[in-house]
C-alpha cells in the first residue's frame, strides 16, 4: 500500500470514527431529552409496563392539580365561582383525596391490564360524576396525540408541548406538560400546565359545533 493510500485509509478512519462518536453522543442526549422520556411513557401504556410509567409520571402530583384545575375550570365554565362557597368548599377537599386516590388506582389498573379496577356501579359515585365531567370536557375518547416538541429547559425542568388532535372535531389543542429532571437525567411529568385553558376551548368548542348542528336544521 502506497503512503498516498495509507494516509486515505487513516483519514476515512478518522472520519468514521468521528462520525461514530457524534452519532453516539447525539443518540446519549437524545435519550436525556424530554421528548424521549415522553416516548418513554407512551409505549409503557402500549406495552403495560406500569414500571416505566410511574418511574416518568408522578401521578399523584398530576391527579392532584388536575383536579384542581377540573374544578376552576368547571366554575369558569359555569360562571360560578365553587370555592367561594365555604361549604362547597369543604367538601371538595373532603372527596379530593378519595377522588386522586381513586383515578390513580383507576389508571394503574388500566395501563397494567387494559381494564379499570371495576365496572362504574362498584365506584364511588364521586369518583364516576368527577370523570364524567371531565370525560365529557376533553373528549378523551375522540383524542389522539400528534406532536410532541420542547419549548423550553431550564436547569431540572422543563416545558413541552403536546398536541393533541380532537378526530369529532377535526382540531388541534395544546397541552403543557411541565417535567422535571430525574438523577439518571431522564424526565418525569409532574404537571399539564394550561389544562385550565384547554378545558374551556374544549368545551366552548363543543358548544359552537351543537349551534352549528342545530342551524343546519
Amino acid at each position: 500500500m502506497s503512503s498516498t493510500q495509507k494516509k486515505l485509509a487513516i483519514t476515512g478512519g478518522s472520519i468514521a470514527l468521528i462520525i461514530l462518536f457524534a452519532l453516539a453522543y447525539y443518540f446519549f442526549c437524545w435519550m436525556k431529552s424530554p421528548t424521549y422520556s415522553l416516548m418513554l411513557i407512551r409505549d409503557s401504556i402500549e406495552k403495560h409496563d406500569v414500571m416505566t410509567f410511574q418511574k416518568h409520571v408522578d401521578l399523584s402530583s398530576l391527579l392532584d392539580k388536575a383536579f384542581d384545575d377540573t374544578i376552576k375550570a368547571t366554575s369558569i365554565i359555569n360562571k360560578e365561582d365553587i370555592t367561594s362557597n365555604p361549604f362547597a368548599q369543604g367538601l371538595i377537599q373532603i372527596i379530593k383525596p378519595n377522588i386522586v386516590q381513586a383515578l390513580k388506582e383507576e389508571i394503574l389498573s388500566e395501563i397494567s391490564n387494559g381494564k379499570g379496577t371495576s365496572n362504574n356501579s362498584k365506584k364511588p359515585p364521586e369518583l364516576n360524576n368527577f370523570m364524567k365531567q371531565f370525560n365529557g370536557k376533553t373528549d378523551v375518547k375522540n383524542s389522539s396525540f400528534k406532536d410532541i416538541s420542547v419549548e423550553s429547559v431550564s436547569d431540572n425542568m422543563a416545558i413541552t408541548r403536546v398536541v393533541i388532535h380532537n378526530e369529532k372535531s377535526d382540531e388541534d389543542f395544546d397541552l403543557r406538560v411541565k417535567m422535571v429532571k430525574l438523577p439518571d437525567g431522564t424526565w418525569q411529568v409532574k404537571e399539564f400546565t394550561n389544562l385550565v385553558d384547554l378545558l374551556i376551548t374544549s368545551e366552548q368548542d363543543k358548544k359552537n359545533q351543537n349551534n352549528n348542528a342545530k342551524k343546519s336544521f
